[in-house]
């Protein structure tokens, strides 16, 4: 199987189990609360590392304690190669209200995502060959995006498409 290089965001999730979405103005009582590890980039780690495959993954977090809940979880899953980019903003939250039905409504914190630096993807892809992957979700800034995609065509033996612009 080949490398899945994952790049993209880390954070911490709190989910409220709600009745129904509320109304604007509205407060509704949670019928209960799930504290998780999520955000996009880590979600597709943890799902191809259990597809079976070899992934490599960089994400930036913050350096409060609460980031043990990813970090551990992480480690559980025992991924090859996981890189944190401790930055200085605090890690990326996220606040989910999910209802019975599925719906849901989701507020998110950026600082963390927003303070990588196209410098710290450049090495992580500096290791990839053709047939490899780079997985991103388009959370990041678009320059730091751009530097990864860049750097890891780069390194394809053979043409690799680039990303069209958002």
């Amino acid at each position: 199987m080949s490398r899945v290089f994952v790049l993209g965001n880390a954070s911490i999730d709190t989910t409220l189990l709600v009745p129904r979405l509320p109304a604007a103005g509205e407060t509704l009582m949670a019928t209960g609360i799930v504290r998780s590890p999520g955000g996009k980039g880590l979600n597709q780690a943890v799902m191809a590392a259990r597809a079976g495959a070899v992934v490599h993954f960089l994400a930036p977090l913050g350096d409060e304690p609460e980031t043990a809940l990813i970090r551990d979880a992480v480690a559980a899953e025992g991924f090859f190669e996981t890189r944190w980019v401790v930055t200085g903003a605090p890690t990326d939250l996220s606040s989910l209200m999910v209802a019975p039905d599925g719906e849901n409504c989701i507020v998110s914190t950026g600082a963390c995502c927003d303070s990588l630096c196209a410098d710290d993807v450049v090495g992580f892809v500096g290791g990839m060959v053709a047939g490899e992957v780079l997985l991103m979700q388009g959370n990041l800034r678009l320059d730091v995006t751009r530097a990864a995609a860049g750097a890891a065509r780069a390194r394809c033996a053979r043409p690799c498409r680039a990303p069209e612009a958002a």
